[in-house]
């Protein structure tokens, strides 16, 4: 959680390939599944902000281009889920090319791909991964919004809804220990719309420390209770090493 470039994204997913009931391709393609509908909340939260007011310049063409790249990956999903022939034989034919990923391995791996993708492709399954993005969303931005009240600002309640739900879309929880790039994502913005660069600056640094503390003591807590060290997280980058379910990802 605390590497730059969001390296951390890659070792979370060899992480989750290490247990034995969990294949390299299946957290891979959890992780697709997780960003597309990141993607989707983080519209809403966009909407929301426009539609309360808080003055954010976006264009009809950013929109229009978020919710095609949503509907994209979700059509990609579908399909794939509906001709697995098809996409067995592809993706088996694509990750074989790779070196030292055999063509069994191949097919092993897009299997468990498919499989995981083919979770959400049934509608109620879908349903339900949607209302708990909605509602892991929903208690990120109560946070945002109590944190924002915390500095005793003489905003209205308008203003707050809409800066924080600002603040949300542009800082999603997946990006929290940026530093630097985090302060600017919610400050540029929120600045550049008439809001006070002393306020959203506080409210910024304030975000910030907070999410650094729960999440470093969350991300703390589930490594011990992985029971994975750090050398084993190390080694499996090393190249021709195998540990647990490890098999070289795309």
């Amino acid at each position: 959680i605390l590497l730059p470039a969001r390296a951390g994204e890659a070792i979370r997913i060899l992480v989750m390939g290490t247990d034995e009931e969990v294949s390299l391709a299946e957290s891979t393609s959890s992780f697709v599944v997780e960003r597309l509908f990141e993607q989707s909340m983080r519209l809403l939260a966009v909407l929301g902000a426009v539609l309360i007011g808080v003055g954010l310049e976006t264009s009809a063409e950013a929109l229009v281009g978020g919710v095609l790249f949503v509907i994209v990956g979700f059509t990609a999903i579908l399909y794939l889920a509906n001709h697995p022939e098809f996409a067995l034989s592809k993706g088996t034919r694509l990750l074989a090319a790779i070196p030292r990923v055999s063509e069994e391995r191949a097919h092993q791996a897009t299997t468990d791909f498919l499989a995981n993708l083919s979770g959400i492709a049934h509608p109620r399954r879908f349903a339900i991964v949607l209302g708990w993005s909605l509602l892991s969303w929903s208690l990120f931005w109560l946070f945002f919004f109590i944190t924002l009240r915390a500095l005793d600002t003489d905003l209205s309640l308008q203003d707050q809804i809409a800066i924080s739900l600002g603040a949300l879309a542009v800082s999603p929880p997946s990006a929290a220990t940026q530093p630097g790039l985090f302060h600017a994502s919610v400050v540029a913005p929120l600045s550049a719309v008439g809001f006070d660069t002393e306020l959203v600056t506080a409210y910024a640094v304030l975000l910030h420390i907070l999410e650094m503390i729960w999440l470093i003591i969350l991300a703390a807590w589930a490594l011990f209770a992985t029971r994975i060290s750090l050398s084993e997280i190390r080694d499996l980058f090393r190249p021709g090493e195998e540990s647990g379910n490890s098999t070289p990802a795309p």
